[in-house]
């Protein structure tokens, strides 16, 4: 049988922490590396392939979905979606939910800093299909889409949305997960990022939905223990 006590020493301290230590070496190394380099190995040969791609009627689907997962600057963006779910949330009376959701939609704003750091410059603009203006490394919109939905999908696990019939709730995540990639993806169409400004923007967006969960997970803990 386990010793409780086991869980207070030095090794197991040192577990818990070594996925984070992990997070931050590779956080670190990828905005050292977007700070150094201003494409990565494929990231060239990715845009133009994809570019070589472009039609009219794909090049209005993918402003459509850029738009959608807009960090601020689409008309069917921010806010409106994510004050609507976290609206919604309210009124069911959600509120440690909604304030989850509000907190995961600050995502971009946490990434303005991360931009700022690295100052890698976009694409030439003569290849873009829309005007964007500030630094690409990392994407805003990959970065608020993997915080943001990543942050439903966890909130529809927890929920048992539609109860039993948990394939509509599986059909619905990877839905989301589909909407997270099209994002991602439309921003290189667009020729507005590289396609390693958007992996990072999945990679930060994911680290910042972690950071939330645990901060969330350690308010509950510390109110389940003074609630005694």
């Amino acid at each position: 049988m386990a010793n409780p006590s086991d869980n207070c020493s030095p090794r197991f301290q040192f577990e818990r922490l070594l996925p984070w230590l992990i997070g931050l070496v590779v956080a670190g190394a990828l905005l050292g590396l977007g700070r150094a380099y201003a494409t990565f190995p494929g990231d060239d040969q990715a845009f133009h392939l994809i570019r070589q791609s472009r039609t009219d009627w794909l090049d209005d689907v993918a402003v459509f979905i850029s738009a959608v997962g807009s960090g601020g600057n689409g008309w069917v963006g921010i806010p409106f979606i994510p004050i609507g779910l976290v609206a919604g949330l309210l009124v069911a009376g959600q509120w440690r939910g909604s304030l989850f959701l509000a907190a995961a939609a600050l995502a971009p704003v946490v990434n303005l800093g991360l931009k700022e750091l690295v100052a890698r410059p976009r694409p030439d603009a003569h290849l873009a299909l829309v005007w964007e203006s500030g630094y690409a490394f990392p994407s805003g919109h990959a970065v608020f889409v993997a915080a943001f939905l990543g942050a439903v999908i966890l909130l529809t696990e927890e929920s048992g949305l539609f109860g039993d019939r948990a394939y509509l709730r599986r059909i619905l995540q990877g839905v989301l997960v589909l909407s997270i990639v099209a994002v991602g993806a439309s921003r290189v169409y667009l020729g507005v990022h590289w396609p390693s400004d958007v992996i990072a923007g999945f990679l930060f967006g994911g680290l910042y939905l972690c950071v939330l969960v645990v901060v969330r997970r350690l308010i509950e803990i510390w109110r389940h223990t003074y609630d005694r």
